[in-house]
C-alpha cells in the first residue's frame, strides 16, 4: 500500500485537481469486475434513474472495463494489495474506492459506494430521505459486543484505534460525505483488516457518526436476494432477471 506520505500527497493532489470544477451533489461509484449483461443492466439502472448525478464506473480487474470511467489495472497500490485475486479484492473492497479517490477527476459533495450487483430503480436522494446530509450511512451498523463475525479482527487494529472499532454491512449501498471520505482515505494505510470493519472504524476514528438506514436494511442485504417491490437500491441482484419485478424482462 501507499506510505503515509505518498497517500497524503496523492489526496492533496486530487483535491487541488478537482477544485474549481463542477461540484456535483453526488458521485455514484460503481465497482465492477466483469462487463456481462447483468453488470451492464445494473449500471444502466443507475444511469436511467439518476441522470442528474455523477456516475463513475470503476473496474477492479485487468482487461475488464467499459469505455468510460476508471480502471485499477495500472493502480500500483491496488495491485500490490490484491494481485487481482478475487478473494483478496473482496476482502479489501473499500480500498478500491480509496484508490479511485486519490486519482479522481470528479468533485462531489457526497459519495454512494455500490458494486456490480446493486440495482437501482429510483432517485438515490429519495431512498436516503432524511439521512441524505449525514456523513456516513449504512444499511446495518455493528458495535462491539453484538456478535458480528468480523469483530474477530479487532485484535489486528493498532492499540490506539481499537476503541473506535465499528462495523457496517454490506459495504455496498454506503453513503458518505466527501469530508468523511477524505479522512478515511488519509488514514486507510494503517489498518489491515476486513473492509467493512476498516471503513466503519476509520470513519468513527475520524470523528464521524455512523447512521443506520432502516429502509436500506430491508433492501440492501448480504446474501438474501431482494424482492423488488418498490423504488430504491436493491442488493444483491446477480441475475439477468430482477427478483420480484415482473415488469423486468431479459
Amino acid at each position: 500500500m501507499c506510505s503515509p506520505r505518498e497517500n497524503e500527497e496523492l489526496v492533496k493532489d486530487a483535491r487541488e485537481r478537482v477544485q474549481g470544477g463542477v461540484l456535483h451533489e453526488l458521485g455514484i461509484l460503481f465497482l465492477y469486475h466483469k462487463t456481462d449483461k447483468v453488470t451492464n443492466r445494473n449500471l444502466g439502472s443507475f444511469v436511467s434513474s439518476n441522470p442528474h448525478h455523477c456516475i463513475v464506473p470503476i473496474s477492479v480487474q485487468k482487461g475488464m472495463y467499459f469505455q468510460s470511467g476508471y480502471w485499477l489495472e495500472h493502480a500500483e497500490a491496488w495491485e500490490r494489495l490484491t494481485n487481482y485475486e478475487p478473494k483478496r479484492c473482496w476482502y479489501n473492497m473499500d480500498m478500491a474506492y480509496y484508490e479511485y479517490y486519490r486519482m479522481r477527476r470528479e468533485n462531489c459533495k457526497r459519495w454512494l459506494l455500490v458494486e456490480w450487483d446493486v440495482y437501482c430503480n429510483g432517485r438515490v436522494e429519495d431512498f436516503f430521505g432524511t439521512l441524505w446530509n449525514e456523513d456516513f450511512v449504512s444499511s446495518n451498523v455493528h458495535r462491539p459486543g453484538g456478535g458480528w463475525n468480523w469483530f474477530k479482527e479487532t485484535r489486528l487494529l493498532p492499540d490506539a484505534v481499537r476503541p473506535y472499532a465499528m462495523g457496517i454491512s454490506p459495504l455496498a449501498g454506503t453513503l458518505v460525505s466527501d469530508a468523511c471520505m477524505e479522512r478515511m482515505v488519509l488514514d486507510s494505510w494503517m489498518l489491515d483488516v476486513f473492509c467493512e470493519l476498516r471503513m466503519a472504524t476509520l470513519a468513527t476514528q475520524g470523528g464521524f457518526k455512523i447512521k443506520a438506514h432502516a429502509k436500506g436494511a430491508s433492501k440492501v442485504r448480504w446474501r438474501v436476494p431482494p424482492v423488488v417491490d418498490g423504488k430504491g437500491l436493491w442488493h444483491p441482484v446477480k441475475s439477468q432477471h430482477v427478483p420480484g419485478n415482473k415488469r423486468q424482462h431479459n
